[in-house]
């Protein structure tokens, strides 16, 4: 198997357009849509030789730029936002991380597997989330039910914030992990590519030629065939032509 290239197609002028049928103006669905049309101008370009040129498209501000930002440009609310990132980024962050690179790892593979599906990844962050509230109640292991438990301890912060312990915050980290890799696949319009957007070998793994299935094989018929080859009408021959015919052939022998 032959290895993406960066520049490949990765349907981003159909996920760019699914993003923006509905959405709000100032989003930031648009400003997803306006990097995957800034994408596909590139694959464009690479494909008809000019790599070298940039496109200037336009891209919409980021939601963090939105809300630390007022209409004119000025800065605003940049300390509680701040604190509120930094809790995130202790509560979320090593799982957001590895789930975005197993998103950019899966968007890197697209052009051979196809269409990037959300639904497994929402079914493993619930199945760990499960996993994870069973075993803390059975096990007693002490696990916080989601990734950080308070509580009211004599040492701060040790009694107060809680992880439930290296192993449980491992743990946590995969149910986000899984969780991102959903949200990304959804907010990035993966949506819009079709089910079969990649066809299958036509080779086998050992090298033989795959069977095609009676449900892949692409059948024709021609309308109006009997019209335009009519069938050749049966020539009469006469007996006596006939015998003349075989009488002379004799002769010659």
């Amino acid at each position: 198997m032959k290895w993406p290239a960066r520049d490949e197609s990765r349907w981003e002028a159909e996920r760019a357009d699914f993003l923006r049928d509905g959405a709000a103006p100032e989003s930031s669905a648009l400003m997803r849509a306006d990097k995957l049309t800034r994408a596909a101008v590139r694959a464009g370009r690479a494909e008809a030789g000019l790599s070298g040129a940039t496109s200037h498209a336009g891209v919409g501000r980021s939601w963090w730029y939105r809300q630390t930002h007022g209409s004119g440009g000025e800065r605003r609310r940049i300390g509680k936002l701040g604190v509120l990132a930094v809790l995130a980024a202790v509560w979320v962050g090593p799982g957001v991380l590895l789930g975005h690179g197993v998103y950019r790892a899966l968007q890197w593979a697209s052009p051979r597997i196809g269409r990037l599906w959300a639904w497994p990844w929402l079914v493993a962050a619930g199945a760990l989330l499960v996993g994870r509230w069973i075993a803390s109640a059975y096990l007693h292991l002490g696990w916080p039910k989601l990734g950080v438990g308070l509580g009211t301890g004599r040492y701060f912060p040790a009694d107060f914030i809680g992880f439930g312990g290296l192993l449980g915050y491992l743990q946590w980290s995969l149910v986000v992990a899984c969780a991102t890799a959903a949200w990304a696949i959804r907010a990035w319009g993966w949506a819009a590519v079709p089910r079969r957007a990649v066809a299958p070998s036509a080779k086998n793994r050992d090298g033989s030629w795959r069977e095609i299935p009676d449900s892949e094989r692409i059948g024709f018929e021609v309308y109006g065939a009997d019209e335009l080859l009519p069938e050749p009408e049966p020539i009469a021959v006469d007996d006596a032509d006939e015998q003349t015919y075989w009488g002379k052939e004799d002769e010659e022998r």
